[in-house]
This record gives structure tokens, C-alpha cells and sequence, in this order.
């Protein structure tokens, strides 16, 4: 299977296509505790996780790491055939830690404090990390997780490339001051919020041009970025200051208040319901203006 898909992935460059490539169905996220049951004794021994000693954490494609590991060392899990990560008192990952894990969908952190280069790299299906006490973050950490969704970081900084050729769209990091050169080059971002950021490199969301005339990418939008401290940021490429971030709780919420008005019975309606989301969406991507100062105007349905 991995062999397949290696060369698959070798002639796609578009990110719809290499989605549609990987997009194999998982099993259900695991009862993490249950799992410590199963690990062997050796596992609750050691404070670091190695190369050599890393498949006994792994039980039912999921990788659980006791309380008495607090490292995971350089590449300890490239190239593993996981699912889940579950590390309750970890507090660094080195290295293209998990690296090149393919089906890895799902990485839970809650005390971890640095993260290192490539660590998250290569992970096609993740989708969801959830680190929320890291504040150093390396270069290439989420580099072609191109299914990524969900970032739970408070990272100081963002390296080069950090979020390079990710798939992202929609980004709070709250105690970021910097973003280095490349961090967000040739990813799918739409919002990011940075409320403390002072300084954004002008090439921080880089588009590269397809080599392959025949090779067929979208049109890439303009960045919407909330970022009142930063100097720079009018000479930052691909990218537009908005003053009045839209939250995405906020975005469902709206969405969700439209679809209980129309109800789900009526055919008209739901085509309308329809229009409404797709118009929604269009403001979204704007972000101009919050949705109270948005007007939508319903006309009744005609007879034909």
C-alpha cells in the first residue's frame, strides 16, 4: 500500500489530487488510557523514547507514551504506521520525531514546551495537534501536512517554513512575535489571527508557480491577517491586514442560525440555504468587516 501510494505521490503536485490520493478511511480515536494497560512493563523504566526502543509504545497503531517519558528523541517514529499519539508528560520533541507518518491523523501534547525541525513533517493525514504549552517551534515542523486542520500552539516564533505547503486554513497564534522567512510558503492559510506579532518576513506566505505548464493550481487569495503590533506589514507579500478578525466559532454560529431559519423541508429552501452558505463563505474569505455589519437581503422564492 505504502509503495503505492509513494508513487502516486511522486507524479501529483496539486494538494486536491494528493488528498483524494490519501484519503483512506481510519480507525475510530482509541481510549488512550485503556492503552497504557497493554504496554510493556520495559515502557514505564525509561524517560526517553529512542530509535531502537520505540515500538514498544505503539499498541493498536497508537502511540502512548507513560508519564515517565519526557522526550521523544531524534526520529525515534519515522516512518511508522500509527494513527494516534497520546503523550501526557512529554516536553520536547526532537528531530523529525514522528516524521514521514503518512497515517498519523491525530497528536495530543499537553505539557510539551519545544518541538523541534520536521518534527510533524511528511504526515499527510494529520489533521489535529494539540500542544497547547509550546512555545518553540523548529523549522519545517508541519511541512506538507497537507491535510492539516487544527493547531493548539503558543509558539514565540514561527521558523522558516514551519507551515510550509500545509493545508491549515484558519490559524490562532496568540504569543507569536515573529514569523521567519517561508513560514507559510505554498499552504493553503485564508486567516491568521496575531495579536501580539511585531514582525512578519515579506515572504512569509510565499506562492511558487507551478514548473509544469501543464500542471493546474488555483488562484491564491490574498491572506487575511489580524496583526495590529505589526510594523511591517504592509510591505508583506500576498497577504491583507483586516482590523476585525472573524472568529470561526462566530462563522459556524452564523451559519448555523440561517439553516435552523430555513428548515430542511422544503426543496426551495434548501436550494436557497444553499446560496446563503456559498455567499456567506465568499464574505467570509473578505473579512472585511464583522458579520453584524453584513446585510442579507432574502427575496421569496418565485413560482417557477
Amino acid at each position: 500500500g505504502d509503495i503505492i501510494q509513494n508513487a502516486q505521490l511522486a507524479n501529483i503536485n496539486s494538494f486536491d489530487e494528493r488528498r483524494l490520493v490519501l484519503a483512506n478511511k481510519l480507525t475510530a480515536e482509541p481510549n488512550y488510557h485503556e492503552l497504557f494497560h497493554k504496554l510493556p512493563r520495559e515502557c514505564f523504566e525509561c524517560a526517553i523514547v529512542s530509535k531502537q526502543n520505540s515500538d514498544k509504545f505503539i499498541v493498536d497503531h497508537t502511540v502512548v507514551l507513560p508519564s515517565n517519558i519526557e522526550t521523544v528523541s531524534k526520529a525515534a517514529f519515522i516512518s511508522k504506521q500509527i494513527f494516534y499519539v497520546f503523550g501526557p508528560n512529554v516536553l520536547k520533541i526532537e528531530v523529525d520525531g514522528f516524521d514521514d507518518n503518512k497515517r498519523l491523523r491525530k497528536a495530543i501534547f499537553p505539557k510539551v514546551r519545544e518541538v523541534q525541525n520536521g518534527a510533524f513533517s511528511f504526515c499527510y493525514q494529520l489533521e489535529s495537534v494539540i500542544a497547547p504549552m509550546c512555545k518553540l517551534l523548529g523549522e519545517s515542523v508541519f511541512y506538507n501536512c497537507i491535510n492539516l486542520k487544527e493547531v493548539i500552539m503558543k509558539p514565540l516564533e514561527l521558523k522558516s517554513r514551519a507551515f510550509s505547503d500545509s493545508g491549515v486554513q484558519y490559524l490562532e497564534l496568540p504569543t507569536t512575535r515573529v514569523l521567519e522567512t517561508e513560514s507559510f510558503r505554498q499552504s493553503s492559510i485564508k486567516t491568521l489571527i496575531l495579536e501580539n506579532c511585531e514582525y512578519i518576513a515579506n515572504d512569509a506566505f510565499q506562492v511558487i508557480q507551478a514548473e509544469n505548464p501543464f500542471v493546474h493550481r488555483k488562484k491564491q487569495q490574498k491572506v487575511q491577517v489580524y496583526c495590529p503590533k505589526c510594523q511591517n506589514i504592509q510591505q508583506v507579500k500576498n497577504c491583507t491586514q483586516t482590523f476585525k478578525p472573524v472568529r470561526k466559532d462566530f462563522q459556524n454560529y452564523q451559519v448555523s442560525q440561517i439553516i435552523n431559519f430555513l428548515g430542511d423541508n422544503n426543496a426551495k429552501k434548501i436550494k436557497l440555504k444553499l446560496c446563503l452558505i456559498k455567499y456567506l463563505s465568499e464574505k467570509i474569505e473578505d473579512a472585511k468587516e464583522d458579520f453584524d455589519d453584513i446585510v442579507i437581503t432574502i427575496d421569496p422564492p418565485s413560482d417557477g
